[in-house]
């Protein structure tokens, strides 16, 4: 987990990505107003793309634009680290 500190600003992305943004950060910011209506703000959002493309440093923005810490998971390792799981750490789990 980290408190990031990056900004939109500093974000370098096509005008059709940064509308995008911006309406995650609108919706959240207004949930308030949403729920009035019944309705619910995007509470998850999938990035994708080929390595390097900024997938991380964008969650890193919205996360602070948002005050929210972020959390990074890298699949990868969580997948092959899964293989080392022992037979008695899955006692229990049906």
């Amino acid at each position: 987990m980290t408190i990031p500190s990056d900004r939109l600003s500093d974000l370098i992305v096509s005008d059709d990505i940064l509308e995008r943004i911006e309406r995650i950060l609108n919706e959240f910011r207004n949930r308030n107003k949403l729920q009035k209506y019944g309705l619910t703000n995007r509470r998850k959002i999938l990035i994708e793309g080929k390595p390097g493309t900024g997938k991380t440093f964008t969650a890193s923005v919205i996360a602070s634009e948002l005050d929210l810490p972020l959390y990074s998971v890298q699949m990868d390792k969580a997948i092959l680290n899964s293989n080392n799981l022992r037979i008695s750490s899955l006692d229990g789990i049906e």
